[in-house]
C-alpha cells in the first residue's frame, strides 16, 4: 500500500499483482502467485471471499460438499503472508504501464473495527432489521449487521448502510445502536470512514465471476407470479445444508414437502431475445440438483427435466447424467415449456410439446426450478472502464485472442480468468486462474519473496497425553445423520481426552482460530478432528496445530462424513454409534503418535515437458518466461501434435499453420532445449530431483509435465468405414478443406456424431470437441457449395462462441437430424456409401438420405504412450484411460505424485483454448514449486531396524517407488530406505517377515491400539 508507506516513512513494498474477485478463480490465482513469491492484493467487493462456489451445496460428479473443499483454500488465502485480502472493496482506478501500474482501491467502511471484531455474532442477534439475504439468493433473511455465511473469510461483521436504521436519512443519526451496545469488544463505530488505498502493481488479474439472470421478463414462465417457481441458485440454497431450510426441499408457498418437481433448462440462455450463448454448466448441475433433492427428500417421486441439448461434456459428466436417469429416475424431456400456469390442487402446470408424439402435453408439479442464464457480474462495464479494457456485446470482458490466448484482455498486463470472460465450470475456472497467474507473474521480475518454511515444532513424546477432540456438524453432510453433539459428549469421557466440543464448521477460519487458542489455553498435546475426509482437510488442520506450537503429526482425523453419514444415511443411530467408534479409535491412536520432523533437500530448478503439441509448447514458453530452465521432448520428428492436421480454427477462422508457426517462433526465441524424435526410457527420483533417461542422454529435472495429447479413434467396423472409400473421419475431411477448392454443386456431405463415444463399452464419455469440429466443417462445406447434414444425439456447442457457430450453421442451411441414443445409422451402398437410414426423433419417422461423403466424428483417445508413462511415473489412469488429476474440481493440473503435472488432452479431450489455459496454468504451478532452491520432504516415511533385517529383499521387490535398497558393509547385507523416494504407504512394513521395517506415523503400536479399543467391551 505504497501511498501510505510513502507518507509514514515505511519502506516501499515490492510491486505486487492485483487480483480482482475473491471467488474460487481469484483465490486460486492468488495462492499460485503467493506460493511463487509474488505479493498479491486480492480485492473482493463483498464482505468475504468465496464467490459463487461458496453458495453451492455439492459439486459434481463426485457430490463433494462445495464449501468443504473450498473452505481450506479460503483459510489458506487468509493466512498466506504474501496475500493481502482487501474485502468490501472496489478498484476505482488503474494508471501506468504493464509492470508499473498504480491502482487505487476504495475500501468501504464496515463501521466495524476489523482488528477488534471477534465474529461472535452477538450484534446480529440484537439487530431489529430484517432484509433479504443476498447470499441465500433471497431465500432467507439477515440483519443490517451481518456476515454472508457461517464460514465467512474473514469473519468480520459488516453494517449494511442502506438498511441500517442509523443511516435512514442518508447520514448517521444515532437512532438505534443496539448492536454497538451488545458488542463485547466495542468494535462498532458508526463514524469509521471509507479508506482509499494506492497500490504499486506489476499486473492485474480479473476474476469477477458471474451473476444469475433474473427471469421475470420471460413472462410465459411466470417467475415472480408463483412462490413455488424458483431459480437454479435459489433452489441450490434450499438444498444446502447451511441454507434457509437446512437442506429440506419445501414449497415456499406453504412449507409443505413436494412430491414432484420440474427443471427447465436454457431460461434466458441460447435465446437471442436475452442471451444468445450457452451457459455451459447448467445441464449437469441440474442433474446434480435432482440427485441431491432425492437424497434429501426421498418422498419426491417425479423429476421432469426439460432440456434442448444435454451438454454433459466434462470428465465423468456423461456417467453422471446416466446416474440421474437410471438411479434417481429423472424423466428427461427434450422440449422447452410453452408456459407455466396454476394447475389443479395448488400445483403448477407445465405445458410443452411431447417429443414422443409431437403433440401438446402438460404435467402438474409441486415445484418448478428455472435454470437461468449466467450473465456478466454486476459492475462489469464500470470496472472495464476503470481498467481500460473492452467488453463483448454479451457483457463479458473481451479476450484479445479467444483462440490463441484465452486469458489476455485487450489491455496488456491485464488478464482474465474464470467466468469474467464467459461461463465456465469450476475446473476450467481453476485452470484459467493458474494460467492468468503464470502470465501475470512474468511482469513481476525479481520482486518475489517465497515464504520460508522453518522446522516443525517438536513436543515431548513422553508427556502425558492431553487430547483435544473437535467434532464437526457440517450441516446436513454430517449432522443430518450423525448426532455430532452426542459424539462430542462421548469423546469427552475417553481416557486422555482433556477437551471435547462440537463445531458447526470445523474447517472455517473462526473455528481454526478457536482450535489454535484452545490448544494453547488447555495445553493440549494431541488433537483429533472428527469431520470429513483427510484427503482434502488434513493439511489445513495440521497447519493450525503448527501455528499453535504443536507438531502436526500429533494430529489425527476420524472421517465421520464419508464413512458414517454418507454411507449410513438411512440408519442415523447406527451411524452415530460408528462415529463414536471411529473417534474412540482415533483418540487411542493419538495417544501413541510421535512428533516427526521434515527434511529439506535441494532441488533442480528446471522443468521437463513431455509432448510437443500446442499444450507442451505453451507450457514450455510460460515456464521459460519465469527464468527457469526448460527441456521439451517430442516423440515425433516435428512439433505441433494434432494441430498440424488442422486447416482453419474456430472462432477466429485463423489458419492452424499460422498459430503453430507463431508458437514455435516464440518457443525458439527462448532458451528452451528441444529434443524431437525422442521418448523417455526410464524415470527415477522424486520431486525436485527427477532423473530421466533418454536413448542417448540422461537429464535431471525438478518437475515433469505430461502434455502427451491424444489420438483419434480408428472407427474400424463402424458405419462402413472399412467398406466404403467415401466414409472418412473428421480428421480426414479436415485435410480436404485445405486450400480454396469448391465442392460440386449439390454434393451432399453427411456428418455422423458420437461414433465410438458416449457408448456403454469403450469410450463412455463425451469427447468434448467433436460437435464443434463438425459444425465448423459443415459450415465451411456449405460455403463452398455443398449440402451438409449433421446426424447427432445432442449438439454440444458449449464453448465460448460455440452457440454462435451452431446458429451460423443453421442459418447457412446445414440440416440437423437427432437420432436415438440406442440406435445407430444404417450406411448402405455398393462400393461407395450411397444412402443412409436413420430414425429422426424430431419427425418421429425413419428418413433416408443420399450421400456423397460420410464424415464420422470419432473421439480422442489417450496417446499410445499414456499407459507406459503412467506405469513408469506411477500416475494412475482414469476409467477412460487418460491420466488422472489430483482432484477433479480443485486439482485439475496436478497428479497424485508431487512434482508431476498434466495439461491439455493428456488429461482428457479438450479444444485449443482450454488446452492453452491448462498449459499456462501448469506453468504457474511449476513456478511456485521451483520458486525456492529446496523442497521439504514428507516425514511420514518408513525406516529399517537394522538389527532385525535379514536382507531378504522382499521390500525391494514390492515397493512401487523403489525406496528400499539392498546395501552391504563390513557387517553384511542390509536394507536402507531412501526417505526422498518413500511415500509412507506402509506396504514394505506389512510384508516384512521379521517386522524390521517401521512405517513412521503408522506404527504397529498405533494401529494395534485402534484395533484393541474397537473390540474392547
Amino acid at each position: 500500500m505504497t501511498a501510505k508507506a510513502a507518507t509514514t516513512g515505511k519502506p516501499t513494498p515490492p510491486r505486487g499483482i492485483l487480483v480482482i474477485g475473491g471467488g474460487v478463480a481469484g483465490i486460486q490465482a492468488a495462492l499460485d502467485l503467493g506460493k511463487a513469491g509474488a505479493k498479491v492484493y486480492l480485492v473482493e467487493r463483498t464482505p468475504s471471499v468465496g464467490g459463487r462456489m461458496a453458495q453451492l451445496d455439492k459439486t459434481l460428479p463426485t457430490n463433494d460438499c462445495s464449501i468443504c473443499i473450498l473452505s481450506p483454500l479460503l483459510v489458506e488465502a487468509l493466512r498466506h503472508p504474501n496475500i493481502d485480502l482487501l474485502t468490501y472493496a472496489e478498484v476505482t482506478a488503474l494508471e501506468g504501464t504493464p509492470g508499473n501500474f498504480k491502482a487505487r482501491v476504495l475500501k468501504r467502511s464496515r463501521f466495524v473495527n476489523e482488528h477488534d471484531c471477534i465474529g461472535c455474532g452477538v450484534c446480529a442477534r440484537v439487530c431489529p432489521v430484517s432484509v433479504p439475504n443476498e447470499f441465500e439468493a433471497g431465500m432467507g433473511d439477515r440483519g443490517a449487521i451481518y456476515v454472508p455465511m457461517a464460514q465467512a473469510t474473514p469473519l468480520i461483521y459488516t453494517i449494511d448502510k442502506e438498511n441500517c436504521l442509523n443511516f435512514a436519512g442518508g447520514t448517521y443519526e444515532p437512532v438505534c445502536g443496539k448492536c454497538a451496545e451488545a458488542c463485547p469488544k466495542k468494535a462498532i463505530d458508526f463514524e469509521i470512514e471509507n479508506e482509499e488505498i494506492e497500490l504499486d502493481v506489476a499486473s492485474v488479474i480479473v476474476a469477477t465471476g458471474f451473476d444469475e439472470m433474473n427471469p421475470r421478463p420471460i413472462r410465459n414462465l411466470s417467475y415472480g407470479d408463483h412462490k413455488d417457481i424458483l431459480t437454479g441458485l435459489e433452489f441450490e440454497r434450499m438444498l444446502n445444508a447451511a441454507g434457509p431450510t437446512g437442506g429440506r426441499v419445501v414449497k415456499p408457498s406453504d412449507g409443505s414437502a413436494p412430491t414432484s418437481l420440474a427443471i427447465v433448462q436454457c431460461v434466458g440462455s441460447r435465446d437471442e431475445r436475452y442471451h444468445s450463448y450457452c451457459s455451459r454448466v447448467c445441464c449437469v448441475y441440474s442433474v446434480k440438483q435432482c440427485i441431491v433433492a432425492k437424497d434429501h427428500q426421498p418422498a419426491i417421486k417425479d423429476f421432469h427435466y426439460f432440456y434442448r441439448d444435454m451438454r454433459a461434456y466434462g470428465r465423468g459428466f456423461e456417467e453422471f447424467y446416466h446416474r440421474g436417469r437410471d438411479e434417481t429416475g429423472v424423466n428427461f424431456i427434450k422440449s422447452s415449456p410453452a408456459s407455466i400456469t396454476t394447475g389443479s390442487n395448488d400445483k403448477l402446470r407445465v405445458r410443452y410439446e411431447d417429443p414422443a408424439t409431437a403433440r401438446p402435453a402438460s404435467v402438474d408439479v409441486d415445484l418448478v426450478v428455472l435454470t437461468c442464464a449466467m450473465i456478466a457480474s454486476a459492475g462489469t462495464p464500470e470496472l472495464a472502464r476503470v481498467l481500460g479494457v473492452d467488453v463483448e456485446k454479451d457483457g463479458y470482458f473481451k479476450l484479445k485472442d479467444p483462440l490463441g490466448d484465452p486469458v489476455a484482455s485487450t489491455r496488456e498486463g491485464v488478464f482474465l480468468c474464470g467466468c469474467a470472460s464467459g461461463p465456465k465450470d469450476i475446473p476450467d475456472s481453476v485452470a484459467q486462474a493458474s494460467a492468468a497467474g503464470a502470465r501475470a507473474l512474468a511482469y513481476v521480475g525479481e520482486d518475489k519473496s517465497p515464504v520460508e518454511e522453518g522446522p516443525l515444532p517438536m513436543n515431548d513424546p513422553e508427556e502425558e497425553p492431553r487430547i483435544g477432540v473437535f467434532v464437526c456438524h457440517c450441516g446436513h453432510n454430517i449432522a443430518g445423520v450423525v448426532d455430532s453433539k452426542a459424539v462430542a459428549e462421548f469423546a469427552a469421557r475417553l481416557p486422555g481426552v482433556a477437551y471435547a466440543t462440537d463445531n458447526l464448521y470445523t474447517c472455517s477460519d473462526d473455528t481454526q482460530t478457536k482450535i489454535e487458542q484452545i490448544i494453547k489455553r488447555k495445553k493440549l498435546n494431541r488433537v483429533v478432528v472428527a469431520a470429513c475426509t483427510p484427503r482434502t482437510h488434513e493439511p489445513l488442520f495440521r497447519e493450525t496445530c503448527t501455528k499453535a506450537g504443536l507438531n502436526p503429526y500429533l494430529f489425527d482425523m476420524a472421517n465421520i462424513r464419508d464413512q458414517c453419514s454418507w454411507v449410513h444415511s438411512d440408519v442415523p443411530e447406527e451411524a452415530t454409534e460408528k462415529s463414536k467408534d471411529l473417534v474412540r479409535m482415533a483418540a487411542f491412536r493419538a495417544m501413541n503418535l510421535k512428533p516427526l520432523q521434515r527434511k529439506r533437500v535441494e532441488i533442480d530448478r528446471s522443468a521437463l515437458v513431455l509432448g510437443g503439441g500446442i499444450s507442451g509448447i505453451q507450457c514450455a514458453i510460460d515456464i521459460a518466461r519465469q527464468g527457469l530452465d526448460v527441456v521439451l521432448i517430442e516423440k515425433e520428428p516435428a512439433l505441433g501434435g494434432l494441430l498440424r492436421n488442422l486447416d482453419h480454427l474456430f472462432p477466429s477462422g485463423a489458419a492452424a499453420s499460422d498459430l503453430l508457426k507463431a508458437k514455435i517462433e516464440e518457443l525458439e526465441s527462448l532458451p528452451i532445449a528441444v529434443f524431437k524424435g525422442q521418448e523417455i526410457e526410464a524415470v527415477d527420483g522424486f520431486v525436485g530431483n527427477f532423473e530421466v533417461k533418454l536413448k542417448d542422454r540422461e537429464l535431471k529435472t525438478g518437475a515433469i509435465i505430461l502434455a502427451t495429447g491424444g489420438i483419434a479413434r480408428e472407427p474400424k467396423g463402424r458405419l462402413g468405414y472399412d467398406e466404403f472409400d467415401n466414409v472418412i473421419t473428421s480428421s480426414d475431411f479436415e485435410k480436404t478443406l485445405g486450400g480454396t477448392e469448391k465442392f460440386n454443386e449439390g454434393e451432399h456431405i453427411v456428418f455422423i456424431q458420437c461414433v465410438g463415444a458416449r457408448e456403454e463399452e469403450g469410450y463412455t464419455g463425451c469427447s468434448r470437441y467433436c460437435c464443434q469440429v463438425s459444425l465448423k466443417q459443415a459450415l465451411e462445406a456449405v460455403k463452398r457449395g455443398a449440402q451438409a447434414t449433421i446426424i447427432h444425439r445432442d449438439i454440444r456447442s458449449f464453448t465460448r462462441f460455440g452457440e454462435d457457430l451452431y446458429r451460423d450453421a443453421r442459418n447457412a442451411g446445414v440440416s440437423f437430424i437427432r437420432r436415438k441414443d440406442d440406435e445407430d445409422v444404417d450406411v448402405r451402398g455398393n462400393g461407395r456409401a450411397e444412402t443412409l437410414g436413420v430414425f429422426d426423433t424430431t419427425l418421429l419417422s425413419d428418413v433416408e438420405l443420399e450421400c456423397d461423403t460420410v464424415v464420422l466424428a470419432v473421439p480422442l483417445l489417450p496417446s499410445d504412450t499414456t499407459a507406459r508413462l503412467g506405469e513408469m511415473l506411477r500416475i494412475p489412469l482414469g476409467s477412460d484411460g487418460f491420466f488422472l488429476e489430483k482432484h477433479i474440481k480443485l486439482g485439475p493440473l496436478e497428479t497424485n505424485t508431487e512434482g508431476i503435472f498434466l495439461c491439455g488432452c493428456a488429461q482428457y479431450p479438450k479444444d485449443i483454448p482450454d488446452s492453452l489455459a491448462q498449459a499456462s496454468g501448469v506453468a504457474a504451478k511449476v513456478g511456485a514449486l521451483l520458486s525456492k532452491p529446496y523442497v521439504n520432504l514428507e516425514p511420514a516415511t518408513a525406516f529399517v531396524r537394522r538389527q532385525l533385517c535379514r536382507a531378504c529383499g522382499t521390500c525391494v521387490d514390492i515397493c512401487e517407488y523403489h525406496a528400499p535398497e539392498l546395501k552391504q558393509d563390513e557387517t553384511g547385507e542390509y536394507v536402507e530406505i531412501n526417505e526422498a523416494l518413500c511415500k509412507g504407504c506402509g506396504t514394505c512394513a506389512s510384508h516384512c517377515p521379521t517386522s524390521a521395517i517401521v512405517a513412521k506415523h503408522y506404527t504397529d503400536e498405533q494401529i494395534e491400539s485402534m484395533i484393541d479399543i474397537l473390540f474392547e467391551k
